[in-house]
């Protein structure tokens, strides 16, 4: 009799258990944003982080987000992860990224001027900072000034060489040009057309409804139902940037867009 009532206690007990785990694996799928929609971290969340630093990228991908950076050509040749064309205002150096020595641009402080606690993060290099996301799901390298399409193909070049061919979207406002640059390299990668305004929206669509393996990337303005449908119908994969707020991130949703890129993490709610 006692060992009967000794197993029916330790079945309950398994029961409670697993019950209790289940609800709590529930819970955090629902809280999780990732687990709606593909999170995008624009620079690695720039309102939060300091933006375009490995730093930032980590701690987006901490929070379940796929990284998203800039990466630019200094003065001699160095592939650099940052936005701007300058260094002014994310740094403490000042000058045009395209006419400064990497030399320089390493010594800078690239976190004390979004506070006083990120003081000595530094600018990377693009292929320390692939080295540091390489567990990420997916990452939007966007490649910004470049000096010949030469620079196309070394930037392309760096993330097949780091693994990222099937990983990667490459993001460019120049798509009508990186994209055969591109696939001189390979057929495989995925390259994202950056759309400011409906008509470049309209050119890069034709474009990429001949590539199988192009997406398009969106401006909040131009996100619509219509462009959406446009997007689905050419079996193109589509991103909205930038999401700077929790009613854009709702609308979004509502509209059925689920690749968005957000200026800071944000759970749906």
């Amino acid at each position: 009799m006692r060992k009967g009532v000794y197993f029916l206690f330790i079945v309950i007990l398994i029961i409670g258990l697993t019950s209790a785990g289940c609800g709590n694996k529930s819970k955090e799928i629902k809280g999780n944003a990732a687990a709606t929609f593909e999170m995008i971290a624009h620079r690695g969340f720039n309102n939060q982080f300091p933006e375009d630093t490995i730093y930032a990228a980590e701690e987006a991908m901490k929070l379940g987000a796929n990284p998203e950076c800039d990466v630019q050509f200094t003065a001699d040749g160095e592939m650099v992860v940052i936005h701007d064309d300058t260094v002014d205002r994310t740094t403490d150096g000042t000058g045009t990224v395209s006419q400064l020595k990497y030399s320089y641009i390493a010594a800078l402080d690239a976190g004390v001027k979004k506070s006083s606690k990120f003081a000595g993060i530094r600018i990377p290099k693009f292929t320390d900072y692939l080295d540091a996301v390489k567990g990420a799901k997916q990452i939007y390298p966007e490649i910004k000034t470049y000096r010949t399409t030469e620079d196309i193909a070394v930037f392309t070049q760096t993330l097949l060489d780091k693994g990222f061919e099937q990983k990667a979207t490459i993001q460019s406002f120049a798509y009508p040009i990186t994209l055969p640059e591109i696939r001189k390299l390979s057929r495989k990668i995925r390259v994202g057309a950056l759309c400011s305004d409906q008509a470049q929206f309209d050119e890069n669509l034709i474009i990429a409804k001949k590539d199988p393996n192009s997406m398009m990337l969106i401006s909040t303005k131009i996100a619509t139902a219509e462009n959406l449908t446009a997007c689905k119908n050419a079996n193109l994969p589509v991103a909205v940037w930038t999401v700077n707020t929790q009613d854009q991130l709702k609308d979004l949703l509502a509209l059925g867009y689920d690749k968005l890129m957000l200026s800071q993490y944000m759970e749906y709610k």
